[in-house]
């Protein structure tokens, strides 16, 4: 069995006799009875209810665009475009709808197929020809954007275009209960010609909260981790595709450690990286590889970040690389107490750095301090000269918090 089970509502955490929170109810009492265009205008309204960052961190703080985006095969129930030109489409459907399985998976493919055969004109017309909840026209894609700081927006229609060009996307299907008959989608998934999309399965559950507002509860079913079945060729930088030969589900959480998926977030990550540091891009990605095989994991979100999970659960943070390419150690003692053989440890880990890269480590205690090359913060070019090093101090910082533990543990068990 795997659902949740309706929550519960405290004022205060001393409370003994917590609140049960109750699905909606109509004016005579009745239960709220919302269809799909109920849910789609609620995330036009409010983007901000979809566990994007869970799904791919890459298309986090996406805005709404418009609802009912017109194409060839259809209406598409949500659009939504990230500052550096992300996509995002939603197709919305409910448990008591027939077609809430495999043909919903089938149907928003479609739409990003059909999106992939677009230019950026082609898109901004389709979205002028859309509507919104209250029945006003979306105006241009550019006009959501206009009060967004240090927008570029050259960048941003460079990223909208290759993005559709390549057929690049993030394809969420949101509904209220679609939790039955997820192996079957699964291998549906397998089955479609590929496409360098992730798709995610997210549902909704709405409440009646006490104070007469409203509990939305988001939650992620399943999410691929980059839908690229088949052989993808590209004419021009577009996408074509043809049907697969060998069916490989890449599934979240069941993916091979041998064969590690990529995520579109990771794709995009290395992408902007590129432009500013070319020639570093396979350097990071060797290091990546080999810190992997002593338990540090690549996370990508705005920045890489490099993690590492203690013996008591903490994730700690052994640095973190911006799109343009800095790197920042400030973040390896975040989860660490000043004073303590652990944020020594920290500060012994950036010093190492620092000493053979020939930088210095500068910043305010106790969290601020990070790895310094001149009068800023060092950058990945110079980094990877020493990767060795960096690979060396990494390994040193773990070595010294697992004997930090077992000491810890040694004295309690005394």
């Amino acid at each position: 069995m795997n659902q949740l089970n309706n929550p519960y509502y405290l004022r205060t955490l001393d409370e003994t006799a917590p609140e049960k929170l109750s699905p909606p109810t109509d004016e005579a009492g009745s239960a709220f009875v919302h269809d799909e265009a109920f849910v789609r205008d609620l995330i036009c309204r409010a983007p901000d209810i979809l566990p994007i960052d869970d799904i791919e961190p890459a298309f986090s703080g996406a805005k709404s665009i418009c609802i009912e985006l017109p194409n060839a095969v259809g209406y598409v129930d949500n659009l939504l475009i990230t500052e550096e030109g992300g996509i995002v489409l939603v197709e919305c459907k409910l448990q008591r709808n027939p077609q809430a399985r495999r043909e919903v998976i089938g149907q928003i493919l479609d739409y990003a197929a059909q999106l992939s055969q677009w230019t950026f004109e082609d898109l901004d017309r389709a979205v002028q020809r859309a509507e919104t909840p209250d029945k006003s026209k979306p105006g241009s894609i550019l006009s959501h954007f206009e009060n967004a700081p240090d927008f570029d927006q050259i960048a941003f229609i460079d990223g909208v275009t290759r993005n559709l060009r390549r057929g690049r996307m993030l394809l969420l299907i949101v509904g209220d209960g679609i939790r039955h008959g997820l192996d079957a989608l699964t291998s549906y998934l397998q089955l479609h010609p590929g496409f360098h999309a992730t798709i995610g399965l997210v549902e909704l559950k709405l409440y009646k909260a006490p104070d007469g507002g409203y509990f939305v509860q988001p939650r992620t079913l399943m999410k691929t981790l980059n839908i690229e079945r088949g052989v993808v060729s590209f004419n021009d930088d577009r996408v074509s595709i043809s049907s697969p030969t060998v069916a490989v589900p890449v599934v979240k959480d069941e993916v091979p450690k041998q064969a590690r998926a990529k995520t579109i977030s990771e794709e995009m990550f290395f992408e902007e990286l590129a432009k500013k540091c070319p020639d570093d891009v396979a350097k990071l990605k060797s290091l990546i590889s080999q810190v992997e095989e002593f338990g540090v994991t690549p996370e990508y979100k705005k920045t890489l970040i490099l993690r590492w999970l203690s013996t008591d659960g903490r994730p700690i943070n052994f640095g973190y690389v911006g799109k343009d390419g800095p790197v920042y150690f400030d973040a390896a003692s975040w989860k660490l107490q000043q004073g303590t053989a652990e944020w020594d440890a920290s500060e012994k880990y950036r010093k190492t750095i620092a000493d053979a890269v020939g930088g210095t480590v500068e910043g305010k205690l106790p969290n601020g301090r990070t790895v310094y090359a001149g009068d800023r913060p060092i950058r990945l070019p110079l980094l990877v000269k020493h990767q060795k090093a960096w690979l060396n101090a990494m390994q040193e910082f773990i070595t010294s918090l697992q004997d930090i533990a077992r000491r810890s543990d040694d004295a309690g068990g005394e």
